[in-house]
């Protein structure tokens, strides 16, 4: 989690997280723990070939909210593919 908050401290719209305009910052720790089970998600299951979350939406009070997302499968998984039974 340490690291995925790094990673958001480097973007250069940072600033726009950390609060403004009156605004409360978002939580950084939970949008980094979002981060992490994104990539857990990756990693744990192979045939997902993408993952979006469009918008990830943040409230005046700085709560996070995903709004949509999709998740697209490989048509075969990968532990799948290799078969040798398979044509």
């Amino acid at each position: 989690v340490r690291m995925a908050e790094e990673m958001i401290q480097s973007l250069r719209s940072f600033p726009l997280l950390a609060g403004f305009r009156g605004r409360a910052a978002a939580d950084l720790s939970d949008l980094s723990k979002i981060l992490v089970r994104a990539g857990q998600i990756a990693l744990e299951f192979p045939e997902v070939r993408e993952f979006e979350v469009n918008p990830l939406a943040i409230d005046r009070e700085g709560r996070l909210s995903v709004v949509d997302a999709l998740v697209v499968l490989d048509a075969q998984p990968a532990a799948v593919k290799n078969c040798p039974m398979l044509p």
